[in-house]
């Protein structure tokens, strides 16, 4: 799975769902995430997970910013990213 902004995707059925302003409901759920994580022994089947879980990290921020007009808080942040922002 190739990591590109969102806006630079092919939609998919949940894209267009969002675009059009409907929600889907509350799944796929971190729930679902987690169970996925736990079940995968394919490293190949992880990292598809882990990117498609920066894909809902990178829409959800970018619907933060444009719904509510603030940019979201980071609480969970890897360490390289502390030394190259001068966090640590």
């Amino acid at each position: 799975m190739e990591s590109k902004h969102p806006h630079e995707r092919s939609q998919t059925p949940d894209d267009q769902h969002h675009r059009a302003g409907k929600s889907i409901g509350y799944k796929p759920s971190v729930w679902y995430y987690r169970r996925a994580a736990r079940a995968s022994q394919d490293p190949e089947a992880l990292r598809a997970l882990c990117l498609l879980l920066c894909r809902e990290l990178e829409l959800l921020k970018s619907w933060v910013r444009t719904a509510l007009g603030v940019v979201p808080p980071k609480w969970c942040v890897l360490p390289e990213e502390k030394r190259d922002k001068g966090w640590e």
